[in-house]
């Protein structure tokens, strides 16, 4: 920032020597707003002005171009230096010529009138930030669960309007929009089945096929349908001895058809007679009597997890 005072010492060594003659015809050429430097106190405006200057030089000392070694700007960027010097000119003008402030300061002249018509009315940038705050506050009150991302996704839909993920987090953080979202909570393990203990306990190695089969069932969706598919994983090799998908929600089938496979594998090393552990979750298939009456004649031992407790299924 050019100090100004430097400008003013200039000016009275130049037009200090003419007297009050010179000084009334410079007047008559240069108009009333260079009557306000009065050479009478214009060392009195020249010492409030240099402190002025001084403590604005000091608030706003940092620089307006990129720093070496530094990966980014100044978080206020250029215009925002920019308008506090239009600030300066707009404090001192009614003491100094506005001509002469912009001069001393390297401003545009234009760019300060500009500046001035501008007061008060926000910018097209600022006013669709206004707007889109607005709207997000409207339809994080519908959804608390959104974040900005989803939001954002709803007012486009709703509106046609195209702008970005990240415009919409930053008039989110500035308006305090946060979702709302459930948090995991811990809870304690569950209680053991009854019948079927946890006999595996987190030992997943097997030293030969089919010593140990893991069961579960998973939802997939596919062209807007959804479907259960029920696997049995042997955790000799992570092999997926058998698999069944059904369409319709609830349904038991796959499970049984699984377990048909499974109980026609043992049969074929019937004369190795494998004991098998068939570890599942505590699902009211797995814990039905029908599902248990289906393996009775087979060398299977089953084992269960404790309930509402998925760490003790295998990762598979």
């Amino acid at each position: 920032m050019i100090c100004i005072v430097a400008f003013l010492q200039n000016w009275i060594r130049k037009y200090g020597e003419l007297g009050e003659e010179g000084l009334a015809s410079h007047r008559d050429k240069c108009g009333n707003r260079y009557a306000a430097l009065h050479i009478s106190n214009s060392l009195d405006e020249m010492g409030k002005l240099e402190l002025r200057m001084l403590k604005l030089e000091a608030d706003l000392a940092p620089p307006k171009k990129r720093i070496p070694c530094e990966r980014k700007w100044f978080p206020e960027g250029y215009v925002y230096w920019q308008r506090q010097d239009f600030q300066i000119v707009e404090e001192l003008r009614t003491k100094y010529p506005i001509k002469a402030l912009c001069k001393a300061l390297s401003l545009n002249r234009s760019g300060y009138y500009k500046w001035r018509q501008r007061l008060g009315k926000p910018n097209r940038y600022t006013q669709d930030r206004i707007d889109l705050t607005a709207l997000l506050e409207e339809t994080h009150a519908e959804h608390k669960a959104f974040g900005y991302h989803a939001l954002a996704k709803c007012i486009r839909e709703e509106t046609g309007w195209v702008f970005s993920d990240n415009l919409a987090h930053k008039c989110c953080k500035i308006a305090g929009i946060k979702s709302k979202a459930k948090h995991y909570r811990y809870r304690k393990p569950g209680n053991e089945s009854v019948f079927y203990p946890n006999i595996v306990r987190g030992s997943w190695t097997a030293n030969a096929p089919l010593r140990v089969v893991v069961s579960d069932m998973t939802c997939i969706r596919n062209k807007g349908k959804l479907y259960e598919w029920t696997l049995f994983v042997d955790t000799f090799n992570n092999e997926i001895i058998a698999h069944s998908l059904s369409g319709r929600r609830g349904d038991s089938k796959p499970y049984f058809a699984c377990l048909e496979r499974l109980c026609s594998m043992i049969d074929k090393k019937k004369e190795q007679a494998p004991q098998t552990v068939l570890h599942t979750d505590q699902g009211s298939v797995y814990s039905s009597r029908a599902f248990a009456l289906a393996h009775k004649h087979y060398n299977i031992i089953r084992s269960m997890s404790r309930a509402g407790t998925p760490t003790d299924n295998p990762n598979y």
